[in-house]
């Protein structure tokens, strides 16, 4: 039987083969996503598109930490959803966002979590390849993803070789979610191979009982979504540049900061500072617990590099004359040596709790309430109303449902924006004293 380490090992293998094989047919300038701050971006497919840590994660990313505040993110997931059910709804539900960006998640449901089916596969691809054209005919850009992995050692642990049955699905369908993004000319994620290598380097660091998967080892928790969310904010693009760079000199003189802040004042050892992107902020002001637990996203931080690829917010300081200095941002104060300093620190990273930390939670307020709304919008109405077309409603009763769906759209935007007005400019002091 071939185990975990292996599988991941022929997967990539596989999928490094075909890409060598029909990279002439997989043109950078057919699948190249540019995002904008008028960019709309529909998230369709299954649990991790709706209502779920995921969305709040990826979208508050999105309009505080890029500076791409008014971009536009839309949530059509369902639960338990596949392709071929979402087929049957994609026009009435989602054409009216009209998204230039369409970033999709199916494949977990559309296997039945079972041994691999063929026919299953190919009814998979056929529907998520009906997805495509759909949305390609609207003028959209789309990014297909693979499906995630299970636990090894979580996932039916009492049905010997269930687990390594699923993953090889999973990884058949990778590879056919691959091939069909080659064949149609569209951006392609793999979440399966990183998914399961971050599975696996988890365990290696916290033990066989550490999971991402969640602790049946089929839906994640929100370590597990935050590992999906770093995964598509790379493929778009992000963390070629830090969110902040800031260079304080302790002459005063030669200090500088990147696009999106503006020194606002600048004296010797202190910079104060108008930022228009902010850090992602994880406030925890108690110290880390000795016993591992997966629901804790500073033990994930430990082996993804969320703060180091995504959330780089860096300080360097020059002209420092003593071997060391004390650091002060906010409320807190941290010391650091004269080469930590002289190379840079990531105040995102080690400042927990910082200058930023109430307006981001702001921002996140209103992208969950957006968020929730989208939700209300999509799944508890329709719902409700499918419901009463099954029990037979009048012609009348389903105008009347109508009318609520365009009313309900009407407001989307006024609620959508509010998001825009959380994200305010934060002013903050950074002052570095020096350490005899």
């Amino acid at each position: 039987a071939m185990d975990m380490k292996n599988l991941l090992l022929a997967g990539a293998v596989s999928l490094v083969a075909a890409a060598v094989s029909t990279v002439t047919l997989f043109s950078k300038e057919n699948t190249e996503v540019n995002l904008t701050k008028k960019s709309r971006i529909a998230l369709v497919g299954e649990n991790m598109m709706e209502h779920k840590d995921f969305g709040r994660f990826f979208e508050t990313y999105l309009v505080a930490c890029t500076g791409l505040k008014g971009i536009r993110v839309h949530q059509f997931g369902g639960e338990n959803e596949t392709a071929a059910r979402f087929v049957k709804r994609m026009e009435e539900d989602t054409a009216f966002f009209k998204p230039d960006v369409t970033i999709t998640f199916f494949g977990t449901h559309d296997s039945g979590f079972r041994k691999h089916d063929k026919k299953r596969q190919d009814e998979y691809i056929a529907a998520l390849t009906s997805v495509i054209r759909f949305y390609r005919g609207l003028g959209s850009r789309v990014i297909v993803a693979s499906p995630y992995s299970v636990d090894p050692n979580l996932f039916r642990p009492r049905q010997k070789g269930e687990a390594e049955a699923v993953n090889n699905t999973f990884q058949l369908f990778s590879q056919a979610v691959y091939e069909t993004a080659i064949a149609e000319k569209v951006g392609f994620l793999d979440v399966f191979h990183p998914f399961a290598d971050y599975t696996r380097k988890g365990k290696e660091k916290f033990g066989n009982n550490y999971h991402i998967a969640g602790n049946q080892g089929a839906n994640p928790w929100w370590n597990g979504q935050m590992v999906i969310a770093y995964l598509y904010l790379k493929k778009l693009g992000f963390g070629k540049e830090p969110v902040a760079d800031i260079v304080l000199d302790m002459n005063g003189k030669e200090s500088a900061v990147s696009a999106g802040h503006t020194i606002v004042g600048a004296k010797e050892k202190a910079l104060t500072i108008k930022s228009e992107r902010y850090p992602y902020c994880f406030r925890y002001h108690q110290p880390l617990p000795k016993k591992v637990n997966p629901g804790d996203i500073r033990f994930l931080f430990q082996f993804l590099p969320f703060h180091q690829d995504l959330n780089m917010f860096r300080l360097r300081v020059t002209n420092l004359t003593t071997p060391k200095a004390k650091v002060q941002w906010g409320k807190d104060t941290k010391e650091f040596t004269k080469e930590q300093l002289e190379q840079g620190i990531n105040l995102a990273e080690i400042f927990t709790n910082n200058p930023f930390s109430g307006a981001f939670e702001k921002v996140q307020e209103a992208v969950r309430n957006k968020q929730s709304y989208e939700y209300r919008m999509y799944r508890s109405y329709k719902a409700l109303q499918n419901d009463a077309i099954r029990l037979g409603i009048s012609e009348k009763g389903k105008a009347a449902f109508a009318t609520v769906i365009e009313e309900m759209r009407d407001r989307y935007e006024p609620i959508a924006k509010r998001v825009d007005d959380a994200v305010v400019p934060v002013t903050h002091t950074i002052t570095v004293i020096p350490v005899q």
